[in-house]
């Protein structure tokens, strides 16, 4: 479709008033980086179908250094401008090695929507003006709607849902643009922009189409003027845009660096900022307008898929005589491709990094959710808490909508400490400003708590009302980046970004937080509080489950202790003191688990004193039984000293083989010897080694990734690595209590479908990948699928005659008893519950 050029003069005043071109200088520093180097360097192509990258088949630079948070200085100047910009242009002149190729398709163009390529790079100079300055400010940055929001309430958070709403859709035509030209030019991802072209092309017929007969879209809504008549929805539009592209700009940049890493990624965000702020301006028109220019590229691809056929060749390769389809005519895919393959999946990351900033304040209903409680009211927690004997920092999360996610990657720490340190400077700063502001201090609004621990620095406990809508997107903004799903992003950038660029200009990361670091952060919005504490207890909330942030996980969990003990009556102090006390006891038993020897079907453990110590008795008893006959003589009248000799050696190996039948059935001479017993259970190293059942367990568990041990049953269905051989492997002889689970790496959610409640184990232990747990998903985990039958009672009439804390009892007892049975199922639940408390046993 021809571009479609607009003639008002005053809508460009407009916008390049609205977007500072001439007033868009930023405060800036000379930033200590080399010269720009070369456009030229070999975009390394990824393995896997269709070009996508695989996270653990990657082939990553080595990273040859690692930056402290605390020394490192962001200054940027006008040579970063610059040098982002040409990046921006890459378009115009394209360098691979010794060749360039010029007059590439242009990403994010702007040219379609009335603003001409002048105009274009006039406005995305100034944008990266506005990154560098927010990316390079240290401490808070906080959102301005310079009064232009309402307070906390219903009509505040439907404002900023509006504002999403609208960023969202404008930011769906900026996604069916780019995958349009990745259909055209970029075969290698044509899986990925498949898909994108079509969730974006569903968005946009579904929202902006107006077929009478068919579909009946619903525009976003636009927010009303204020008292003053200005146009407010203008300027918070653009506000939100800033403020979310400059909380992912201040991320990015303290997450890694690298030239290639800062120009790429900021040029990125640049031409978004400016193309989601000139489709603002006629939203519907310009989705026509992408709409239709999609229509016509599917067209042209379907013609010159046809014309190209007589000329492709079909050439077989390996062992499996796979075919491959090789076009005689392009000459310039090869490289081209790089360019196009380079941009997409930069941009197919940041995308993902946009959108979870987006729908941290959406309204789940716009996308298709059934979320009745509506935007002001919901609850997101993060938390970072310890695992293993050796205490590995581990990551869970829970957003508005009740999806969650779980990590132990180190990388993934990382990145959510950083984003969590501007959080924190954030509310932070906003607490001072509280408590010198000269207004009373507000009783109700949003509710913000966090406890932060950290190494040589003291435990932050503390809570804000938020009662100001700037101050709630302030916070939600920046918790919502450090999640989960915002440190795979950022992996995924990190990887990337790795094999694009040069060995002088390596991607270094960020030291990441001590072991030692553990915090929680919750929010919840006024709404949500008030439901919550309407609604009896007993009657909508179930007992076995409990919400993130009123988990166990965030105290600690001690591995074979009851869940459903209250903490409540223990003070800090000494709860302090009893984390202290458990954390020393793990470091000594963790020392001794590192002297076994573990082979495949058994593990090897020292018992040197033991074995010492028999011996000595029982040389003791043999040297007295021979001394006897030497010393006593025929003082003894009828007795033969020598019998007593006898005797001796009898009682000694008597006590021997009694010795060594005391741990093991077959204890072999030269092991025990040598002080060596071979344990082919957990109950024989609990015997040997005095630790209880549960902390081994729980360390078999959490090194499992990182060990060569095999198991067998009866209670291995929370292992990865079982035996198929009977008799073989080493035997789990106990089962495995729930907190054991959990101080393993595992985390419990109780999950509900059309056929009742289930149990799924996620694995977050130490080496486990990843990954991300939808509120409704279909997939892959370990599982018990029967725990709605398990319910002990009577019949209703008579239950309803008993005490409700005999039943429970009763309940928790014939739960203790009962061993859940786990298995590796796949299915489809419609809703988490919750993380499952009740004290259980797994095998």
């Amino acid at each position: 479709m021809a571009s479609l050029a607009r003639s008002n003069s005053s809508r460009k005043e407009a916008i390049a008033e609205d977007l500072d071109v001439e007033n868009g200088t930023a405060t800036s520093r000379l930033y200590n980086s080399s010269p720009v180097r070369s456009r030229a360097r070999l975009f390394r192509k990824r393995s896997g179908q269709n070009g996508a990258t695989n996270p653990t088949k990657a082939r990553c630079r080595k990273r040859r250094g690692i930056l402290s948070r605390k020394k490192f200085e962001f200054n940027f100047g006008d040579k970063d401008v610059e040098n982002i910009f040409n990046v921006a242009q890459h378009h115009k002149e394209y360098t691979v090695g010794a060749t360039t190729i010029k007059e590439l398709a242009m990403f994010d163009d702007c040219r379609d929507y009335g603003v001409n390529e002048t105009e274009h790079e006039q406005l995305v100079r100034a944008e990266i003006r506005k990154l560098l300055e927010a990316a390079a400010r240290h401490g808070p940055f906080l959102f301005n709607s310079h009064g232009d929001l309402h307070p906390v309430d219903k009509n505040g958070f439907d404002d900023v849902s509006n504002l999403m709403d609208q960023i969202h859709c404008n930011f769906a035509i900026v996604s069916h643009d780019n995958a349009r030209i990745g259909l055209e030019h970029c075969p290698s991802l044509m899986e990925d922009m498949v898909r994108d072209f079509k969730k974006s092309r569903r968005q946009l017929i579904g929202r902006y189409k107006d077929d009478e007969d068919r579909i009946k879209g619903t525009l976003p809504k636009i927010l009303q003027d204020n008292n003053r008549g200005e146009q407010r929805n203008r300027k918070l539009y653009h506000a939100m845009v800033d403020y979310i592209l400059g909380s992912i700009a201040r991320i990015l940049v303290r997450t890694a660096k690298s030239e290639f890493w800062l120009n790429n990624t900021f040029a990125i965000l640049a031409q978004w900022a400016v193309k989601l702020k000139i489709l603002a301006y006629e939203p519907a028109k310009n989705a026509e307008i992408s709409l239709s220019n999609g229509e016509d590229m599917i067209e042209q691809v379907v013609g010159d898929a046809q014309n190209k056929k007589a000329f492709v060749l079909k050439v077989r390769f390996g062992q499996e005589d796979r075919e491959r389809e090789v076009d005689t005519l392009n000459t310039e895919s090869d490289i081209s491709e790089l360019y196009f393959e380079e941009n997409l999946l930069f941009r197919d990351r940041l995308c993902q990094l946009v959108r979870e900033a987006i729908f941290t304040m959406y309204d789940g209903t716009k996308l298709g959710k059934r979320n009745l409680q509506g935007p002001e009211c919901f609850e997101t927690c993060n938390l970072v808490y310890r695992t293993g004997l050796e205490g590995v920092p581990t990551t869970i999360n829970s957003d508005r909508y009740g999806n969650m996610g779980t990590s132990s990657e180190p990388l993934h720490i990382s990145c959510i400490y950083g984003a969590l340190l501007l959080l924190l400077d954030n509310v932070e700063e906003l607490q001072r400003n509280a408590e010198n502001s000269k207004d009373i201090v507000a009783d109700r609004g949003a509710l913000a708590q966090w406890e932060w621990s950290e190494e040589e620095t003291r435990k932050k406990i503390s809570g804000l009302r938020l009662s100001r809508m700037d101050d709630v997107i302030s916070v939600t903004i920046a918790q919502c980046l450090g999640t989960t799903y915002s440190a795979m992003c950022l992996d995924s950038l990190i990887r990337h970004a790795s094999t694009g660029t040069m060995d002088e200009d390596p991607v270094m990361l960020f030291r990441p937080p001590h072991k030692s670091f553990q915090v929680i952060f919750t929010f919840q919005t006024e709404e949500f509080t008030i439901k919550r504490s309407r609604q009896p207890f007993d009657q909508y909330h179930d007992p076995e489950v409990r919400s993130l942030s009123e988990s166990p996980l965030k105290g600690g969990v001690r591995a074979g202790t009851s869940l459903m003990l209250s903490s409540s009556a223990q003070s800090s102090s000494e709860a302090e003191a009893k984390s202290r006390a458990m954390l020393e006891q793990y470091a000594k038993h963790k020392r001794e688990m590192d002297t076994w020897v573990v082979f495949e079907d058994s593990i090897t453990v020292r018992c040197r004193r033991y074995v010492v110590t028999v011996i000595c008795i029982a040389a003791l008893i043999v040297c007295g039984g021979m001394a006897i006959p030497f010393i006593v003589r025929n003082k003894i009248r009828g007795v033969d000293p020598f019998q007593i000799t006898t005797f001796s050696w009898i009682a000694t190996g008597f006590l021997v083989a009694l010795a060594k039948s005391r741990y093991v059935s077959e204890w072999p001479w030269h092991r025990f010897i040598r002080g060596e017993v071979v344990c082919r259970g957990v109950n024989d190293i609990s015997d040997v080694t005095g630790i209880d059942p549960q902390t081994i367990l729980m360390n078999l568990l959490h090194e499992e990734e990182n060990g060569i041990l095999i198991t067998r049953g009866p209670y291995n269905g929370m292992f990865g690595r079982k035996t198929t051989e009977t008799g073989s492997g080493f035997s789990i002889d106990s089962p495995v209590h729930l907190s054991t689970m959990l101080a393993s790496g595992f985390v419990v959610l109780k999950v509900i479908n059309e056929l009742g409640e289930h149990l799924i184990c996620e694995d977050v232990r130490k080496g486990a990948p990843a990954r991300s747990i939808p509120s409704g998903g279909d997939q892959e985990y370990i599982s018990y699928m029967d725990i709605g039958k398990d319910a002990v009672g009577d019949e209703p009439d008579e239950m309803d005659e008993m005490n409700e804390k005999h039943s429970m009892g009763k309940a928790a007892e014939a739960a203790s008893q009962k061993v859940l049975r786990l298995s590796m199922k796949k299915f489809t639940w419609k809703k988490i519950a919750g993380l499952y408390i009740h004290d259980s046993k797994f095998g």
